[in-house]
């Protein structure tokens, strides 16, 4: 599942020039009951952006994050600061979210 979200990831930053921002494993959808012949879906767009991007399809920048701090685990530290965010908030959530499905441990119980 790792590469197919990685996939998911590129294709919303490249081709569709959005960001995510919210990825942890409720947003992540199993296709069948059966993990092995699933397929992973991305759900909740609810506070995903859009960000500008260049004429040869990189970003430009950063995007403000006008919303409230994300109160879970998956948050990336630039979210709720003024920083702003990026493709690598995404990266950042997917990393997280990549390392419990590792570790067999929700990241509230590794400390």
């Amino acid at each position: 599942w790792a590469e197919s979200l990685a996939l998911a990831l590129h294709v919303m930053h490249r081709k569709l020039g959005r960001l995510h921002l919210d990825l942890k494993p409720a947003n992540l959808l199993l296709t069948s009951a059966n993990p092995s012949a699933a397929d992973i879906k991305v759900a909740d767009f609810g506070i995903s952006q859009v960000c500008p991007m260049s004429h040869d399809g990189h970003w430009e920048g950063t995007v403000s994050a006008e919303y409230p701090m994300l109160e879970h685990a998956f948050s990336a530290p630039e979210q709720g600061s003024e920083c702003g965010v990026s493709p690598a908030t995404d990266r950042y959530q997917l990393g997280l979210v990549l390392l419990q499905l590792l570790c067999r441990r929700r990241l509230e119980d590794m400390g």
